[in-house]
């Protein structure tokens, strides 16, 4: 099936402030309106913080050389991906703690109750924003996530000015690369009478491209006065872009008994 998304980057980091917080296999119900988590969540949290210990353990044994390359970039890659969901339970069950503390303390001075209680409803206030953005941070990941890609544009509707659109589409693309120190090398690039691209493919080489831009597959629209018209009327252009994730680098061990040479000679 194929997987489209015409969201832009605001629309879909707005879509996640919007949601309470999706998790596979886990109920809708996982955090509660008062905005405390659920114990399902809570475990499924720890069963991440467990992860995140073992492949610091085992990665600390490289020392020992029990760990082979391969599973040295595995795990390195497991904790740079578990690290930002670690670190905000961590910094959760901080707060949880000052907020229990805060609830046992036995104040009878009411000056000293009322700076108690701000305190409880600023913990609160915290704990809420913080349980958010743990929701967001321990969800699933698209395995290719992290991987780099390839971005495809290409004109659609609207002729020279759908070109023109495109160029500037692909002149944004960049400009992002640039900001974000990733490597944007052009494939491919056919260009239109008026400096305007037909087709172009790239290559973005990073840490995390293809998470960023896989949602900027789809079909993209722009209604204004073109260039290319003398009238001034408004024109509805579109053009289309394509991510594709490039796997990763793998090595690839082959031992020389496992190795069949044929020779053959014509005549």
């Amino acid at each position: 099936n194929d997987f489209r998304c015409v969201f832009s980057r605001w629309a879909m980091r707005r879509a996640l402030r919007l949601l309470t917080c999706s998790i596979p296999r886990l109920d809708r119900d996982i955090v509660r309106n008062e905005g405390s988590l659920s114990p399902e969540l809570k475990e499924y949290a720890r069963r991440l913080v467990t992860r995140y210990d073992e492949a610091m353990t085992r990665l600390a044994a490289k020392g020992n050389r029990s760990v082979s390359s391969a599973d040295y970039k595995l795990l390195s890659r497991t904790i740079s991906e578990l690290r930002p969901a670690v670190e905000m339970y961590e910094q959760l069950e901080k707060k949880q703690n000052e907020l229990g503390e805060l609830k046992n303390m036995v104040v009878e001075d009411n000056s000293m109750r009322n700076l108690v209680e701000e305190d409880k409803q600023r913990l609160l206030a915290e704990l809420r924003e913080i349980e958010a953005h743990v929701c967001q941070a321990i969800t699933p990941r698209d395995s290719a996530d992290s991987n780099s890609a390839i971005l495809e544009v290409r004109a659609g509707t609207g002729g020279e000015e759908a070109a023109l659109f495109t160029g500037e589409m692909l002149t944004a693309y960049q400009r992002l690369a640039t900001r974000r120190h990733w490597i944007f090398e052009e494939l491919h690039r056919s260009e239109s009478e008026k400096g305007g691209i037909k087709e172009a493919s790239v290559s973005v080489v990073g840490d995390g491209v293809f998470g960023m831009l896989k949602c900027e597959c789809g079909v993209h629209r722009v209604q204004r006065v073109p260039q290319t018209d003398a009238f001034g009327r408004v024109h509805t252009s579109t053009m289309t872009v394509a991510v594709l994730p490039q796997p990763r680098e793998i090595e690839l061990q082959l031992n020389p008994v496992d190795l069949k040479v044929e020779t053959f000679r014509s005549g």
